[in-house]
């Protein structure tokens, strides 16, 4: 028995408590989607055999205020409060404690709350695919791994702020991804309306962006660039982990050539910066810019000083090494740029907007 549970009525007193909390029976637009009447989603929630087998029961339902607000203060009794100390968010620390189901039903309370968008994730194709509903829009994505499925599956709790900041583009936004890897996000904002532009030099990701794009017929709505973005058009070297789908830790600088003492694989790609693919028309200029590269954010920001200088995205996030000289420097060179940072979900990632001019 945990401990400060006076309030959340466990066990045979549960089914008073869900009762207490009607859940909203909204049908998906998509018919392909699983629909659950509220007595159904009810009875699924009492008869969980525990607390944590209720946050996998209610990952895949609708989800209406009050059930919101009792899920969240049955989180923050059985997430460990180990780490959770300061701002820690709750859903981050359970994702530390691989809490996974307790961090993606919170993830979703975050997006719902900041983006008005409640966003589901279904194993469908007989598992080979994951759909992924958000209002009344959904997507698919292939499973090449383990690895996209773990992440297809927990989506709302890896990046929720990210999440909830795509929820709310719109068709006169350009998304610019740079390091697309899969293109779980540049398929996201391109449902949404906005236009993508998805950078990826992995072949192996190249693969798999490719297919989910075409899955879900957004071809007209991303374009897709096959290479590296930094600080001068050249050809690099590409250090990497595994040759795998969906896994991170592709690195271009000379200094992370080396893992645990033995050296990486490595392969050649071409280097394009951002201001000469806006030159010479090749894309358009982003509203919206995320940027996550692995330790190499310092040459993407070099290679498109025009842009930041004479049309500047209205929102950036970038993935950082926290408290690493690089990212001072990002932060101070942003705030003093006109942008100011504004909360995000995971230290790593910082998120800015540009200030309206006064």
């Amino acid at each position: 028995m945990l401990p400060n549970r006076q309030f959340l009525h466990v066990g045979p007193e549960r089914e008073n408590k869900v009762q207490d909390h009607p859940v909203s029976t909204g049908v998906p637009t998509d018919p392909k989607l699983p629909v659950h009447d509220a007595a159904t989603i009810r009875q699924m929630a009492v008869t969980a055999p525990d607390d944590i087998e209720l946050f996998e029961v209610m990952g895949a339902v609708p989800l209406d205020d009050s059930m919101a607000r009792y899920l969240e203060r049955l989180a923050a009794v059985v997430v460990p409060a180990a780490g959770r100390s300061g701002a820690m968010p709750v859903w981050y620390a359970a994702r530390i404690a691989s809490m996974d189901a307790v961090a993606a039903v919170l993830g979703r309370i975050h997006c719902r709350r900041n983006a008005g968008v409640d966003v589901r994730c279904f194993r469908i194709d007989g598992g080979s695919s994951y759909r992924i509903a958000f209002g009344d829009k959904s997507v698919k994505f292939r499973v090449a791994n383990d690895r996209v499925e773990r992440t297809l599956k927990f989506l709302p709790a890896i990046e929720p702020a990210l999440l909830a900041r795509i929820f709310c583009l719109h068709d006169d936004d350009v998304m610019l991804d740079v390091g697309a890897n899969i293109g779980i996000y540049s398929v996201l904002a391109a449902a949404c309306g906005a236009r993508c532009v998805s950078v990826e030099p992995f072949p192996v990701n190249i693969v798999e962006l490719r297919h989910n794009i075409e899955a879900n017929e957004l071809t007209d709505r991303i374009k897709v660039v096959e290479k590296a973005v930094g600080k001068a058009a050249e050809t690099g070297r590409m250090a990497y982990s595994r040759d795998i789908a969906g896994i991170g830790a592709q690195n271009i600088q000379s200094s992370d050539r080396f893992r645990h003492g033995k050296k990486r694989p490595e392969i050649s790609v071409k280097i394009e910066t951002v201001d000469n693919l806006i030159e010479r028309g090749e894309i358009p200029a982003p509203t919206f810019i995320k940027i996550d590269v692995d330790g190499d954010e310092a040459n993407v920001f070099a290679g498109m000083e025009d842009l930041m200088r004479a049309a500047p995205p209205r929102l950036l996030m970038v993935e950082t090494t926290p408290d690493k000289p690089t990212a001072f420097k990002i932060q101070f060179d942003l705030e003093t740029s006109g942008f100011r940072r504004v909360p995000g979900d995971q230290d790593k990632n910082m998120y800015f907007e540009l200030e309206a001019e006064s």
